[in-house]
């Protein structure tokens, strides 16, 4: 009997933050560490801080990934994310 690989899902997400992202980039990857059958890749956009970088980042990723991150301390930026998100149906969470 031949054994059929199962592919892994593959799952992109973007992290955004006002820093270095690397709380972030920590913390997606000891989530994703709990799920096996997916195999997860990282955008990591850092030292964000207008809501133009904002507008360009949501550009880029909106067809290609899954799930946007974020660490962001300015709550209009925080805002600004909210918004796009809706406006690209793209799911967020403000870690």
């Amino acid at each position: 009997m031949q054994e059929i690989a199962k592919s892994k899902k593959k799952i992109k997400i973007a992290i955004i933050s006002d820093g270095t992202g690397e709380t972030a980039s920590a913390v997606s990857r000891a989530i994703m560490a709990q799920f096996k059958s997916a195999d997860a890749y990282f955008t990591r956009f850092k030292n964000i801080r207008s809501e133009e970088q904002i507008d360009s980042i949501f550009k880029q990723v909106a067809k290609n990934h899954n799930l946007i991150l974020y660490t962001i301390v300015n709550q209009k930026l925080r805002e600004k994310i909210s918004l796009s998100a809706r406006a690209f149906t793209i799911r967020t969470i403000d870690l």
